[in-house]
């Protein structure tokens, strides 16, 4: 089984006492504060997967920050939330953040209440949690099973214009179906299986018209403003998740315009080399940023918002 580490320096964790078990809801972190992360508490976690992982900033230094970087890197689009706890008090850890400048969320939770309850003895300890806030798996000495957490993602709630349409959301046994459909981004499914008059019912499907509707008006406004990538984007989003609704047409005919006009492929196709340079920007890969944002100031882009939006970037980076 292959495994990803999120630690290295120590191999093993005692963890024989009773606590909370796979299967279990997970204890969430007693938060005073968080960096890096806009959410302030884990309940706004839900429908992400969540690696937590219990650590002591004097013995973890960098080669468990740069080994969650990765984790982190690899995974936080795709809905993974990375989140590094620790009972130490605010000053250490935020000496601690400054000095090896993590990128995952970093937990200042003086009552270690979270880690008790596993419980774990030493540190670094790890749970990875569903997004159903359920523990898959917990551990120490430092590796997470990747084949869990790619699993765990294939329902992950996820930001972003090209993120799947999922709806983590607890139903009625009646609409166990419906509610396995949302999970999967099966919207148009879910709004055939949703379609009884009961109020359980009617409320699941504002939550998939509403989610639809905000995302038409999401592309329309990226389309306003001449971000025509974003826009293409999110409408083909729709078109898969909800295909033979209004919004799914809708978003059909708009990608047939896209395509139909030369001006409006060329943003498309800047548009995502754009994109790979802000990716790159986000994880500091400065010099790969900075190649792929040159080749968008050339003759082929003239004119274009991609071009304008580049020259910005490359001007920061200098």
């Amino acid at each position: 089984m292959r495994t990803f580490p999120v630690l290295v320096l120590l191999a093993t964790v005692a963890c024989a006492q009773p606590g909370v078990k796979v299967g279990d809801a997970a204890t969430l972190p007693e938060a005073e504060r968080i960096w890096n992360v806009e959410f302030s508490h884990f309940d706004q976690t839900w429908g992400k997967v969540v690696v937590y992982v219990w650590f002591a900033p004097d013995r973890q230094t960098q080669k468990f920050v740069s080994s969650l970087n990765q984790l982190h890197d690899r995974y936080h689009r795709a809905g993974c939330v990375v989140a590094a706890v620790s009972h130490r008090d605010e000053e250490q850890l935020e000496r601690w953040v400054k000095r090896y400048r993590p990128r995952f969320a970093v937990v200042c939770e003086p009552s270690n209440i979270s880690m008790g309850s596993y419980p774990f003895m030493q540190w670094p300890s790890a749970v990875l949690a569903s997004p159903r806030g359920r523990v898959l798996w917990k551990g120490g000495g430092g590796r997470v099973p990747e084949a869990k957490l790619k699993a765990a993602l294939k329902t992950a709630v996820t930001e972003g214009p090209g993120s799947p349409l999922r709806i983590v959301v607890g139903l009625p046994k009646a609409h166990r179906k419906a509610e396995a459909a949302l999970e999967r981004g099966e919207l148009a499914k879910a709004l055939d299986l949703l379609s009884g008059d009961t109020d359980t019912a009617r409320q699941a499907r504002e939550l998939v018209t509403g989610l639809l509707q905000e995302k038409i008006a999401a592309a329309r406004g990226a389309e306003k403003e001449g971000r025509f990538h974003t826009a293409s984007l999110i409408f083909g989003r729709v078109t898969r998740h909800a295909p033979r609704t209004r919004w799914g047409d809708e978003a059909k005919k708009a990608l047939a315009r896209y395509r139909r006009d030369p001006k409006i492929r060329r943003e498309l196709k800047g548009g995502a080399v754009l994109e790979k340079a802000e990716e790159a920007m986000e994880i500091r890969d400065w010099k790969r940023a900075r190649k792929l944002l040159e080749k968008l100031v050339v003759t082929e882009y003239e004119g274009t918002q991609v071009r304008a939006h580049a020259e910005v970037l490359l001007r920061k980076l200098r």
